[in-house]
């Protein structure tokens, strides 16, 4: 596989000893380039992950590489291994055979809208350009009908879809495999250009929508994690720089891609609605708001990741936990009561984010 070494430049705000510690580590980055794979007689489950002969094959989800400590090969192996023998053998779980014509696979087990806009969608991209789409049909799970990001985004592509009944697994004898990236936060920047450059001209087009803020603030109020605590505080701050306070949740996926392409500052917490900043114009500016406890433990940074390879200004803001009591779950099964670090709400110094925004509307 080829692969690129992608620098990513520092954000444009922080303090050296940050820097040092945060960001100048992780510059430098071996992107490996992605492939479309052709593959017979495989097992395909639920969540997009393939086993061919019995292994996961490479590119077929995310975080699969790496040293055992830092990749997900043997929890995700073991799911899909299971799910094969039991569909083959067993009686508990629903398979079908998909014969005949080839089948292209586009979504993997790292599944929310944030991987849907920045990978899937690329994958079927890729499919596209090679010149597939009217070759193959795609695997469409039947949950996908009550996702509406999904529904609409695929109204852009001629496909041909092989609804798959929920919580079946496959057995495909052709299979069309566009990969995923290596990691979650590796982001090549003519991959994320491709996106843009598809995705963007449909949206103008089909959006219901005029309304256009030059500076955006994306709030979580409505959320049952990863909010910001004293967002009332901010509020002010925000209307005297003219920022809209918006929420993505009452707008269609074309609505919120129109309105990101028309916007010149984007503020946000960490989450998926951060990742419309792909449909940004080159050189527009992003603050992002990240939960410092988790940065300390395992934070890399992906959204800065995704900035630079999108051609934005980054800058970031960290904020403090409220509930102390958290930790980080790791591993593929936590426990119900568990409380995961980084789906905490935070606290954010009025006196750092005023002076941030001052530095990213200049």
């Amino acid at each position: 596989m080829k692969s690129q070494i992608v620098k990513t430049d520092l954000p444009l705000n922080f303090d050296k000893e940050s820097m040092d510690k945060y960001f100048r580590p992780l510059i430098n980055s071996k992107i490996k380039l992605t492939k479309i794979k052709f593959l017979k007689n495989v097992f395909v489950n639920t969540q997009g992950l393939v086993l061919k002969n019995g292994f996961l094959v490479k590119g077929c989800a995310f975080n699969l590489l790496g040293n055992k400590d830092n990749t997900f090969y043997f929890p995700f192996w073991k799911l899909a291994f299971e799910q094969m023998i039991v569909s083959k053998w067993g009686k508990s779980l629903k398979s079908i055979q998909l014969k005949n014509d080839s089948y292209l696979l586009i979504h993997s087990k790292w599944f929310n809208y944030s991987f849907w806009i920045n990978s899937y969608l690329l994958r079927l991209i890729q499919a596209e350009e090679a010149g597939l789409l009217d070759k193959v049909k795609v695997i469409y799970p039947k949950e996908w009908d009550a996702i509406p990001y999904v529904v609409e985004s695929l109204k852009c592509f001629n496909i041909i879809k092989e609804v798959i009944p929920v919580d079946t697994n496959l057995f495909v004898q052709n299979l069309v495999l566009p990969e995923t990236r290596e990691w979650t936060n590796s982001f090549s920047p003519n991959e994320m250009k491709k996106i843009r450059e598809r995705i963007v001209p449909y949206a103008l087009k089909n959006t219901t929508s005029n309304f256009y803020p030059k500076k955006i603030y994306l709030t979580r109020k409505n959320s049952r994690a990863r909010s910001i605590e004293n967002e009332s505080e901010l509020l002010p701050i925000l209307k005297e720089n003219d920022f809209q306070v918006v929420l993505f949740d009452d707008l269609s996926f074309w609505d919120q891609v129109a309105m990101m392409y028309h916007a010149d500052c984007f503020i946000s917490i960490h989450g998926a609605g951060f990742s419309n900043m792909l449909f940004m114009k080159e050189e527009t500016a992003v603050l992002e708001l990240i939960n410092k406890s988790y940065a300390d433990i395992e934070y890399k940074f992906p959204f800065w990741k995704l900035a630079n390879a999108c051609n934005l200004n980054y800058y970031v803001q960290f904020g403090v936990v409220k509930n102390k009591n958290s930790k980080l779950v790791r591993g593929s099964n936590p426990k119900p009561n568990d409380n995961y670090l980084v789906d905490e709400n935070i606290i954010i110094n009025i006196e750092t984010f005023q002076k941030n925004i001052d530095k990213i509307i200049i």
